[in-house]
């Protein structure tokens, strides 16, 4: 459901910036704060040295602007409901869930077109 919200929020902000003729970017920035070096969602550091450097990505809350660390970054497996890794699980389209490799059966990766 948050995510519903936050489509309908986008697009009505969206239709304000229009009506101001504004850019929508600039009004995104305008109500975000910038920290920095900070993961938006646990706020561990995230600078060069601090360990979370290399995998980190651009990120944005509602509020905030910064990055997300790797460890944010992680899904829980829909079958074991321990964490993998971003870029690392495997989306099963017949079920609709993101497993490890090792939790899909070998009939579910061999319907897998690999890249």
């Amino acid at each position: 459901m948050k995510l519903k919200e936050a489509i309908f929020k986008k697009i009505e902000d969206a239709n304000l910036a229009r009506m101001e003729n504004k850019n929508l970017v600039d009004c995104y920035r305008e109500k975000k704060k910038d920290i920095g070096n900070l993961c938006t969602h646990c706020h561990r550091d995230t600078s060069f040295g601090s360990g979370l450097f290399v995998n980190r990505v651009p990120s944005e809350s509602e509020t905030e602007r910064g990055y997300m660390c790797p460890d944010c970054l992680m899904y829980e497996c829909d079958r074991c409901e321990q964490l993998i890794g971003c870029d690392e699980d495997i989306y099963l389209e017949s079920t609709h869930e993101r497993v490890h490799e090792e939790c899909a059966t070998e009939q579910e990766l061999n319907k897998i077109v690999r890249g």
